[in-house]
C-alpha cells in the first residue's frame, strides 16, 4: 500500500510544475504564514503519521527522496512545499520533522493542489 501511494504521490509531483504553470484554475500567488508540522505526507495518508512518535518514518521517507509537506494546525490541511524553482522543498524542511513551524512563502491553488512556495522556516512558537 505504502508503495502505491508513493508511487501516486511522485506522479503527482513530477506534473507539479506543469499544473503551477497551466493557465485554467491557477489564482494568484498569495502571501501567507501557516504554522504546522512537517511531515511526511506518505506516511500521514498511509497511517495518519504525525508527531514525535512517526518521525522516524518521515525521516526515512525523506531519504529515499520523497517530499515533505506542511499539516496545517488549526485545520490539519495539507500543503505540499517546494522552492520558489518549484522543486520539492525537503532539504530546507527535513531538520524540522515531527516538528511545529511557522512557513513563509507564497501560497498557489490550482488544479486540485495547494502548495507553499517556502520563502523561511522556522521553529513555531509555542
Amino acid at each position: 500500500m505504502l508503495k502505491r501511494l508513493s508511487l501516486g504521490f511522485l506522479f503527482v509531483l513530477a506534473l507539479l510544475p506543469l499544473s503551477v504553470g497551466a493557465e485554467e484554475g491557477t489564482t494568484d500567488k498569495i502571501e501567507v504564514t501557516i504554522a504546522g508540522e512537517v511531515i511526511s505526507p506518505v506516511c500521514y495518508l498511509d497511517h495518519n503519521g504525525k508527531g514525535a512518535e512517526h518521525k522516524a518514518c518521515a525521516e526515512s521517507a525523506a531519504a529515499s527522496g520523497l517530499p515533505l509537506a506542511l499539516l496545517e494546525d488549526d485545520t490539519e490541511f495539507l500543503y505540499l512545499v517546494v522552492t520558489p524553482d518549484h522543486k520539492p522543498a525537503t532539504e530546507q524542511m527535513r531538520p524540522y520533522i515531527a516538528q511545529r513551524v511557522q512557513v513563509q512563502g507564497k501560497l498557489m491553488e490550482g488544479n486540485g493542489l495547494t502548495i507553499i512556495e517556502v520563502e523561511n522556516v522556522s521553529p513555531a512558537s509555542s
